[in-house]
């Protein structure tokens, strides 16, 4: 069990896999976003293990610059670098996972979630470096296998899912962050519908450490009849591509030219292995037509459910 600092207290724990995690603090003065954002993930008051790394919260006008969180024992001195999004300042350093973010005390209700967007946008940066990735999707669930259903915003993902029956289950309707697992695929995580709570309608929240196979992908198009087409390989590295930019490019040109081309050339190496490893579809949806049926066959037939 890890003690409280005079300036830190840890109460929560983000584990998505062996390699993204965090040990979850905060100075007193970040105490309540805090707790808001670790209720907006869904995650319980929790301590496991003191030697995973570290995420650290605290308000700009608090300076803990001393904390022993600054120089890890077992490593050579931390270079510290640092990139400002909506209004927060995510620090990082060349030989831990620790993040150490400085949120600037909102003044409006838009500002703190935005800040809360800031910190999760480092965790897909995390997830990156290992060969996760975002996805613009929302993702459904039956039996223990996920689908996701990707498409810009608007684009109909929210629409599509809530479409299906009570056979599927639903689990985030716009943001999925995927990882690999050790059996060469990939496991998907819901995260916060963010639009949710910048327009103010009902605060539906995801539990994010749910852990659920992905098996398949449908990339919505708007039609004038049903139909599902699977994709060739190059066809489906496009569209994943597509959908992993439209939530990484919001924040990868903050740290300069060198780390966004370093970070374009990634997501699209992760879209190729994604359209590898899992089989990928065009869904062509009217406004109200039935797809279900066309949907539970083409899973069936493709070996997939």
């Amino acid at each position: 069990m890890l003690s409280d600092s005079p300036q830190i207290q840890f109460r929560y724990q983000l584990q998505l896999s062996s390699e993204v995690q965090w040990l979850i603090g905060n100075t007193q003065g970040c105490a309540e976003w805090t707790n808001e954002f670790c209720k907006v993930l869904e995650l319980s008051q929790s301590v496991n293990s003191a030697s995973i790394p570290k995420l650290i919260f605290t308000t700009d006008s608090e300076q803990i610059t001393e904390h022993p969180i600054f120089q890890r024992s077992g490593f050579p001195k931390l270079t510290w670098t640092n990139y400002k999004y909506f209004g927060s300042r995510i620090w990082y350093n060349n030989h831990t996972f620790d993040l150490f973010c400085q949120i600037t005390e909102p003044e409006t209700f838009d500002d703190k979630i935005y800040s809360m967007w800031a910190v999760v946008h480092a965790v897909y940066r995390r997830a990156v470096q290992i060969g996760g990735t975002p996805l613009h999707a929302a993702i459904s669930e039956q039996d223990g296998k996920g689908i996701v259903f990707a498409a810009p915003g608007g684009g109909g993902k929210s629409t599509t899912s809530k479409r299906l029956s009570e056979n599927f289950q639903l689990h985030g309707d716009d943001e999925v962050l995927v990882l690999p697992d050790d059996s060469e695929s990939f496991i998907a995580h819901p995260f916060p519908t963010w639009s949710n709570f910048l327009y103010k309608r009902p605060k539906v929240s995801w539990k994010v450490e749910k852990k659920i196979p992905l098996k398949a992908a449908f990339f919505i198009e708007k039609a004038d009849k049903e139909e599902i087409i699977p994709l060739k390989s190059h066809e489906a590295s496009a569209l994943f591509n597509q959908s992993i930019r439209q939530i990484m490019m919001r924040g990868w040109h903050l740290s300069g030219p060198d780390t966004k081309s370093r970070l374009i050339k990634e997501c699209f190496g992760i879209a190729v292995d994604l359209a590898k490893s899992i089989p990928a579809f065009k869904i062509r949806l009217t406004l109200e037509g039935s797809f279900e049926d066309t949907l539970e066959k083409v899973l069936k037939e493709k070996g997939i459910f």
